[in-house]
């Protein structure tokens, strides 16, 4: 199948476009299939290629200049996390973190509209949190906090159903809690272990 959306994505007409989108998908069920199967070093080709992909796609006069945001910010915290698997924890950062920032576009200003992307934000927020607490617990316990106001957000009664999210906003909690406890935190380690049992 890559093979083919690799063919049909070279013509020089209008569908290519979604030619290539479905390439990017493609890859990125491949990434998906490496990493369940093998080492996550073999995800790391098809998954860099669907980032690559999007940006090309939303390239300066494409005319999709904003049109695969969500697909791009999906496409880049997965990516982060086949490299945070490998060890390259520098561009897994860099990674989330602009996946982060896609999230903080779409979701800016906060609408009716956005809302379907809090819970990409939320789980970026914390493959960021989940890098930044080996080195720098101080600003993950900041991304971790914001990840908790997130999924708390999607948890109120009229903003999104609660049986999606409760899982999200217990495992931010737990984030939270042990780096609470890492800055001797206590009381606020304990408030974070009570609510994510609740």
């Amino acid at each position: 199948a890559i093979g083919i959306y690799r063919d049909l994505s070279g013509q020089d007409i209008v569908s290519a476009t979604e030619f290539q989108r479905a390439l990017a998908v493609a890859l990125t069920n491949l990434a998906t299939y490496h990493t369940a199967l093998g080492p996550p070093e073999d995800a790391l080709a098809p998954a860099r290629e669907a980032v690559d992909i999007y940006d090309l796609l939303m390239a300066p006069g494409s005319g999709n200049t904003d049109a695969y945001l969500p697909d791009l910010a999906r496409a880049l915290d997965s990516y982060g996390g086949y490299l945070a698997r490998s060890g390259d924890e520098k561009q897994a950062l860099e990674a989330a973190q602009r996946a982060v920032r896609i999230y903080r576009q779409l979701t800016t200003p906060m609408s009716d509209d956005s809302i379907p992307f809090l819970p990409g934000l939320a789980g970026s927020l914390l493959s960021v949190v989940r890098i930044l607490s080996r080195n720098q617990p101080d600003e993950a316990i900041k991304r971790a906090g914001e990840a908790v106001s997130i999924y708390r957000r999607l948890i109120t009664p009229g903003i999104g159903d609660r049986t999606d999210h409760v899982a999200g906003l217990a495992a931010a909690l737990i984030e939270l809690r042990g780096l609470c406890q890492r800055l001797n935190k206590i009381p606020e380690a304990i408030k974070a272990a009570e609510d994510a049992a609740e």
